[in-house]
């Protein structure tokens, strides 16, 4: 669709799935367990296991966490005043149980979108994306893997709070890779980051003893079992360590939070799993979240949802660059007066969607 139309109404339809019939197909995402087995534990942890690359990572960690220290040390009186810690618990989406889905690394991945979808509209909306878009059957990767996915195809998602966010596709400008502790923190400033690290036997006995819920784990015994991916959301000098998200259930450890020193199991630098989304997220919700079509200013692309009526008026353009699709709620009208102007090719072409057609 292309060049200016005038004096055209576009009623459109679109079929939604209730959120109730969601749930009913056994959706819990704040269910989960206080306690859990070793092989429970070695079955979530969906990160794939390369030894020659930990011991090479631990060696790189080690000395990293020991230059930190010195630099600490060395700087610590020069300091004036404590800058503020970023934290961003408050504003993720709920914690969900991955149960025996080796998907941690998805969930890694989705959870610093989530939480850069929240920091981009300023409030907690708690999106709930759909990992299993990404893992299918449950197999190990990495969040690299994930993001680059979210990045290049968009992740819908699945049954959320009003507005409906159930079915909205979003997408991320970029994501990058960094490692150490001072790079993660500079990081948290502008959002979580996901993280990897190697789990051992006594991270299993550490949670699932109830007095240690809220403390710091490091580790000191045990055989390795696995490599987890987890999001960073804060970090406490003061106890030298990182708060993470998990994603076991709101009954695991801090109400699904738990705490790890610096430098424990290769929490800053096993290799492609420190990863923060550079740009905010793309939300895709109009005109609730944001103005309207007109002022929403379209990327390459980019889905929208539309819930309300709209209009174009005399003397106004909207213009929809390249591979976008705006998909109306039901009943809703785009009422054109003034000039609409889609670009595209064959391959990335402008769709609406209504009435089970597009134009």
């Amino acid at each position: 669709m292309k060049g200016a139309t005038k004096g055209m109404l576009i009623p459109l339809l679109l079929f939604i799935i209730s959120i109730e019939n969601v749930y009913s197909q056994g959706i819990n995402k704040d269910r989960g367990k206080s306690l859990y087995t070793t092989e429970e534990v070695i079955q979530m942890c969906g990160v794939p296991m390369d030894t020659l690359k930990m011991n090479q990572a631990l060696a790189r960690q080690d000395s990293m966490y020991s230059e930190y220290i010195k630099s600490i040390q060395s700087t610590k009186s020069k300091l004036s005043k404590v800058a503020s810690v970023p934290n961003w618990r408050g504003i993720m989406s709920d914690v969900e149980n991955q149960g025996s889905c080796g998907d941690c690394w998805v969930h890694a991945a989705t959870g610093i979108t989530e939480g850069q979808i929240s920091i981009l509209y300023g409030s907690r909306l708690n999106v709930d994306l759909d990992e299993l878009e990404i893992s299918g059957a449950c197999g190990g990767g990495w969040p690299t893997q994930a993001e680059n996915i979210i990045e290049t195809n968009k992740i819908k998602s699945e049954a959320g709070p009003s507005p409906n966010l159930q079915g909205v596709r979003w997408g991320i400008a970029s994501y990058s890779s960094t490692s150490g502790i001072t790079a993660i923190k500079n990081a948290l400033t502008n959002g979580p980051v996901a993280a990897c690290f190697s789990v051992y036997q006594d991270f299993v006995d550490f949670f699932n003893d109830p007095v240690n819920k809220t403390g710091v784990y490091h580790h000191s015994y045990g055989t390795q079992l696995a490599n987890h991916a987890v999001v960073i959301v804060s970090y406490d000098d003061n106890s030298s360590s990182w708060l993470c998200k998990n994603s076991w259930g709101t009954a695991w450890a801090d109400a699904g939070y738990f705490r790890i020193g610096y430098g424990q199991c290769l929490i800053e630098s096993m290799e492609n799993s420190v990863v923060t989304v550079n740009q905010s997220c793309y939300g895709k919700i109009i005109p609730d979240l944001v103005p309207s079509l007109l002022s929403y200013g379209f990327v390459n692309n980019e889905w929208a949802y539309v819930y309300d009526n709209e209009s174009v008026n005399s003397g106004q353009t909207l213009t929809i660059p390249a591979g976008g699709e705006i998909v109306f709620q039901s009943g809703r009208t785009l009422t054109i007066n003034g000039t609409i102007t889609c670009s595209g090719n064959a391959s990335q072409h402008v769709v609406f969607t209504g009435l089970g057609s597009s134009a």
